[in-house]
């Protein structure tokens, strides 16, 4: 316990080495009275001067006043307004460490969140991106009013307040940037100039090299976006769901589907399935049960389905926790693998009580956090009933402290 004498202060400036990054982004170095510092856009391995920002009781949050010894791995960040807001945590970080942060950062959580036992589990290696930058098909921007009729679109700043106008992201796609000088010219934009309370706006790009804007809600009148995603043609809804990563996303797709005819199940839950792309990379013999509480993204799955020539195919509409009791009265769950790719809260807890008494052969888990990955993972495993047989992690968000998850959970 230290003394009051060299408690910490705000303002307070002290010299750290930081030992390691905490989920989230945030480097941890320990001061000298033994209490946790976190920092920022800091590196694994830097010598920092810092000065204190926050004080609590267990830990300090402090900024990097100056680099006195940067770490091996510390690179110059690429996008000029790194640090102004925090979307590119890892930016000052070589992608190598990146890697190997994050596959450490997925281990940490089920073994600290989810009290998991995974010393049988097999922990295959990170899936990287082979584009490290310029990845995104998708940006969400919020709206600052520079004059009467002219609004300017940026990302929240460090004080959760501010609105940083940006002109480029280095995260997006080509065509995203092409399209940020254009948004007050455009007809929906220049409607938006003048409402009293400007509508954020969202940029989506395709595979097809298109770009398309659209402010506050998306029209459910405009054409559906179409994607090339490994061998299929798939239809998206403007306002639906889909990842943001296509390389990444597609071994994804690929390596969830091996892991399912691995279990030899007769049929499948494709749970939460957005535009049903993981249906489509299923066995075409194999039975699947597909749902998702948004019905425009129901009604492209059905239509993505029916363009790959797929048949034994059953759709549904509706929350987790109403439509699993209707899906598990109509298929076998003994032969059943459940795919579960839910939105970041995890899963809602009544319908995974009702997955584990299910008994269903398989669970194939997909997150893009792993904390309420672990915390799900776990309530799975307090029934008793099942193991973890792999992990792997998928670096969706290169550049960031985001990365997608997956798991294998079989039957005892």
């Amino acid at each position: 316990m230290s003394s009051d004498s060299n408690k910490l202060y705000v303002g307070q400036n002290i010299i750290i080495t930081i030992k390691d990054i905490a989920f989230g982004g945030n480097g941890v170095g320990i001061a000298d009275n033994g209490q946790t510092i976190f920092v920022p856009y800091s590196a694994p391995g830097d010598k920092l001067r810092v000065k204190i920002r926050k004080v609590k009781k267990r830990f300090a949050e402090a900024v990097i006043d100056e680099v006195l010894e940067p770490a091996d791995c510390r690179i110059e960040p690429k996008s000029k307004d790194y640090g102004v807001s925090p979307i590119s945590q890892y930016e000052h970080i070589c992608y190598e460490k990146q890697l190997e942060i994050k596959q450490k950062q997925l281990v940490d959580q089920l073994t600290r969140i989810g009290k998991l036992d995974i010393s049988e589990t097999e922990q295959l290696p990170i899936v990287e991106s082979p584009q490290k930058y310029n990845y995104r098909n998708k940006i969400n921007l919020h709206p600052v009013r520079l004059t009467e009729d002219y609004l300017d679109y940026g990302f929240v700043g460090e004080d959760n307040k501010s609105i940083n106008g940006i002109r480029r992201c280095e995260l997006v796609k080509e065509e995203i940037n092409k399209t940020l000088p254009k948004l007050n010219k455009m007809k929906w934009g220049k409607k938006n100039a003048t409402r009293k309370k400007p509508l954020s706006c969202t940029i989506r790009s395709t595979t097809k090299g298109d770009a398309h804007a659209f402010f506050g809600k998306a029209p459910e009148s405009y054409p559906w976006l179409v994607e090339q995603i490994n061998e299929f043609e798939v239809r998206v809804p403007l306002g639906s769901f889909f990842q943001v990563n296509i390389p990444v996303a597609e071994e994804m797709f690929k390596t969830v589907a091996n892991w399912v005819e691995e279990t030899g199940a007769e049929s499948a839950i494709d749970s939460y399935c957005g535009v049903g792309v993981f249906g489509l990379h299923l066995p075409a013999e194999m039975e699947v049960f597909t749902f998702d509480i948004d019905e425009n993204a129901v009604r492209a799955a059905q239509v993505n389905t029916l363009n790959a020539g797929l048949v034994n195919r059953r759709f549904y509409c509706g929350s987790d926790k109403i439509i699993f009791n209707e899906i598990i009265h109509d298929c076998n769950p003994a032969e059943t693998v459940i795919i579960m790719d839910p939105p970041r809260t995890g899963c809602d807890q009544k319908a995974l009580e009702k997955i584990c008494k299910a008994d269903f052969k398989a669970i194939v888990m997909i997150s893009c956090n792993p904390a309420t990955m672990a915390r799900d993972l776990s309530k799975i495993m307090e029934s008793g009933k099942f193991k973890i047989d792999k992990i792997q992690a998928f670096d969706m968000f290169p550049q960031t402290s985001h990365f997608e998850a997956a798991a294998l959970i079989t039957r005892k």
